[in-house]
């Protein structure tokens, strides 16, 4: 426990719960190879926010001696970041040339896990092994072990770059549900409870993937003919899920990664699934797996086959043919197939109006067609072109290829991205920690700029809850300036009702009709963050 005056020292004046006097502070922090140090000439290291070292129980423990010491020094335990670095990648069987995996020679991981080398670095290894960043804490076991396991089990098919991959995956997953805890913006959507319903005799296991895509969409409240514009967002805006999209294996389509009660998605963007309607398909059927499977047989890592996506006839047991089922139907109703072909005699044309209006690849188009239509037809007989059309391609990946950093490694774009932005953004974390995370030597605020124009509903939306959460805390006027500010509001309510105001020691910086305006009028600025927050609509002025 902190004492008063080590409260002070370490975060400043402020209010006196500690959490909310980290989430106000404007100290920073410096992670050395050797413990916690205050900024200052000639202290190298890693800098970090005040909310990072309280949000991270093992930095957290060393307050009192920084507080008293000014420096703490990190016991050479499991926790220390080298030791945990070696620990993750043991697990998951990465010796000798298994280390080529991570982009690193081996002889430069040797010296990493040795604690040679700078901290940035060492946490950027345990983060490519499956750590979540800033917990000092190791990775998943269930899912190591079963990466270790797939690869006995399937000699060859599982290479150490996959295996880091989908580790590395996990660590994002855990990572980003840190972020959005801290951010105040964690699901709230409720998912289904798991289905044992795989058919049974008399009732295939596709018409059970069909009922369940049915729930699925009166869940998420579709029409009955309403295509899924963009699965992406419904995934991770609707559902809370993260997708994660990578360079895997031509072989290799997609999979569920749990790490803990947490899933996410991994899609692959090489091979077949470079065609964004193919991608859809492998997605919702990823989706399948993980909203209806059963703890048992989801396990801690799930992966499917193009071969067996493709061609859903080759399934080769329920579960796969249940989720294949799921997926064409949730993406495009067979009734709404069977009214398309009523207007249109021409098979073809039918098809290819299909495939422009849910999305669909060619294949999976026609498998679904020829079924819808009870197999009356010669499907080898269809003709398409295969293409998706330029909206279908632009809905579903312009997050990815239009993003900045262009260095920012494929999976670390996309929400877990902008989730990160806002974090930095906010002040919860430094820029060093939004760099570490992205994959990239540095992050400026034109940077964090246009990540957030890339998804601005997912990161105002947070930088709305951080400004709403601060301006809760019962005695946030006792941060340092907070009295200005306060007199400020007191005097120039009324004038700014109902717009986003940024104030500083009692000053305006900027003012707007939205907290994205605000924030692009801050852009580029130096120094601590601002009081940022929207003036109630009937805010009235003292006196």
């Amino acid at each position: 426990m902190l004492t008063h005056e080590q409260l002070r020292r370490v975060f400043g004046p402020g209010p006196a719960a500690p959490e909310h006097r980290a989430r106000l502070s404007t100290r920073v922090f410096v992670q050395t190879p050797g413990g916690l140090a205050f900024e200052g000439p000639g202290v190298e290291g890693r800098r970090l926010t005040a909310w990072e070292v309280w949000a991270t129980p093992a930095l957290r423990a060393l307050l009192p001696v920084l507080a008293d010491e000014g420096f703490a020094p990190l016991p050479l335990a499991s926790s220390w970041p080298p030791i945990a670095a070696r620990a993750a990648r043991l697990r998951l069987d990465l010796p000798g040339d298994g280390v080529k995996a991570l982009g690193l020679k081996a002889t430069r991981v040797a010296a990493l896990e040795q604690g040679r080398g700078p901290v940035r670095e060492v946490e950027a290894l345990a983060l490519r092994l499956g750590m979540p960043a800033g917990t000092l804490a190791d990775g998943d076991d269930a899912l190591a072990t079963r990466l270790r396991t797939l690869r006995e089990d399937r000699p060859g098919s599982l290479k150490p770059r996959v295996v880091q991959a989908f580790a590395e995956a996990g660590g994002i997953i855990a990572t980003e549900r840190r972020l959005l805890a801290s951010l105040g913006m964690l699901p709230v959507f409720d998912l289904p409870a798991p289905s044992a319903d795989f058919g049974g005799p008399g009732r295939p296991a596709w018409e059970a993937g069909y009922e369940l895509a049915h729930r699925t969409r009166d869940l998420l409240g579709l029409m009955p003919d309403e295509p899924i514009e963009n699965l992406h967002a419904l995934i991770e805006d609707r559902l809370g899920i993260l997708v994660i999209q990578d360079e895997l294996p031509a072989w290799l389509a997609g999979a569920t990664v749990a790490v803990g009660e947490l899933r996410g998605i991994v899609v692959n963007t090489v091979g077949s699934n470079q065609n964004v309607w193919v991608r859809r398909a492998t997605m919702a059927h990823e989706l399948g797996h993980l909203l209806w499977d059963p703890a048992e047989r989801l396990q801690s890592l799930t992966f499917d086959r193009h071969q067996d996506l493709d061609r859903p006839e080759r399934a080769n047991d329920v579960v796969e043919q249940r989720a294949n089922a799921f997926a064409i139907e949730l993406l495009a109703p067979q009734a709404a197939l069977q009214s398309i072909a009523a207007a249109s005699p021409d098979r073809s044309v039918a098809l290819r109006a299909i495939m422009e209006r849910f999305g669909l690849s060619r294949t999976a188009a026609s498998y679904h067609l020829w079924n819808a239509l009870d197999r009356s037809f010669d499907r080898r007989s269809l003709q398409a072109d295969p293409e998706p059309t330029d909206d279908w391609t632009g809905r579903e990946s312009y997050s990815v290829e239009f993003f900045r950093p262009a260095a920012t490694p494929l999976r670390r774009r996309g929400r877990f991205a902008a989730t990160v932005a806002a974090a930095a953004r906010t002040g919860l974390i430094h820029r060093d920690a939004a760099a570490l995370l992205l994959g990239v030597e540095a992050v400026s605020a034109r940077d964090l700029q246009g990540i957030a124009e890339l998804f601005p509903q997912h990161v105002e939306a947070a930088e709305a809850r951080v400004a709403a959460a601060h301006a809760a805390i019962p005695d946030a006027r006792s941060r340092p300036d907070g009295g200005l500010d306060h007199a400020w509001m007191r005097a120039h309510a009324a004038a700014y009702a109902g717009r986003w105001v940024a104030l500083s020691g009692g000053q305006l910086l900027a003012a707007g009709q939205s907290l994205a305006e605000v924030e692009a009028k801050l852009s580029g600025r130096d120094g601590a963050r601002p009081l940022i927050f929207q003036v109630g609509p009937e805010a009235r002025s003292a006196g």
